[in-house]
């Protein structure tokens, strides 16, 4: 009797059953193997929404830069204010030295009050009190979105100089923006101008410019500058609101 060859080996069983054996091994996980598979699964996913979240905050980045590179304040006064405002808000604690050393400057007067003495002299209310205020809020404070330029908040510079330093002209402008808040200053330096905004030592509304230069929530900015003399005329308005 010839030698029959049987081939019934694992190897031929495994090719004629494979598709058998894929689906039998794919239900072959232990407890420990199923949950170890779930939790990288999971970290998979969580790994993904992160890098997804890092492209939409860089996209959202690109476009506020694009957007700042398209809009910008038209006069120089006005600019270096923008960029600046940009910079304390990217990084708020960068800017307490600066107020810190700028303390040196401030002179208490024979009658009691308050002035900024350096290249030029302003008036202060509560001297040293405010700009340790301010150096404590910006200690508090943790970096932010950096603001869009945005000429619909911007409010139009009039021809006329009465116009220019009226209230009334002022007051009727802002009542068309959707703004949060406004405010006009006359500074010839634009140095000083920055450091006394952060500083806010004012007798009204002490701080309230800082605060909103620090809101997190703001998103717009405008500024308009016009000398008139020896000083600068600048008119400041923010917004949170995207309908404008």
């Amino acid at each position: 009797m010839g030698k029959i060859d049987c081939k019934c080996n694992k190897q031929l069983y495994d090719e004629n059953n494979i598709e058998i054996i894929k689906k039998r091994e794919s239900f072959k996980y232990t407890d420990n193997q199923t949950n170890s598979s779930f939790f990288e699964n999971e970290n998979n996913l969580m790994k993904i929404n992160e890098e997804n979240q890092m492209n939409e905050d860089l996209i959202k980045e690109k476009n506020l830069k694009e957007g700042n590179k398209i809009n910008k304040p038209n006069d120089e006064f006005s600019k270096y204010m923008f960029e600046n405002i940009n910079k304390l808000r990217k990084n708020p604690k960068n800017y307490i030295e600066l107020i810190e050393k700028s303390k040196k400057n401030i002179k208490l007067l024979k009658n009691g009050k308050y002035i900024y003495n350096s290249t030029l002299k302003v008036t202060l209310y509560k001297g040293e009190e405010s700009f340790n205020e301010a150096i404590e809020d910006l200690k508090k404070t943790n970096t932010m979105n950096e603001l869009i330029y945005e000429p619909k908040i911007t409010i139009p510079l009039p021809d006329n100089e009465t116009d220019l330093q009226s209230h009334d002209y002022l007051k009727k402008e802002t009542n068309k923006l959707k703004i949060k808040g406004y405010w006009r200053d006359f500074i010839s330096d634009p140095i000083i101008c920055f450091i006394l905004l952060i500083v806010d030592d004012n007798n009204k509304f002490p701080g309230l410019k800082r605060k909103n230069l620090l809101d997190p929530n703001i998103k717009y900015i405008g500024i308009s500058s016009k000398k008139i003399g020896k000083s600068f005329c600048s008119y400041f308005t923010l917004s949170n609101n995207d309908n404008l």
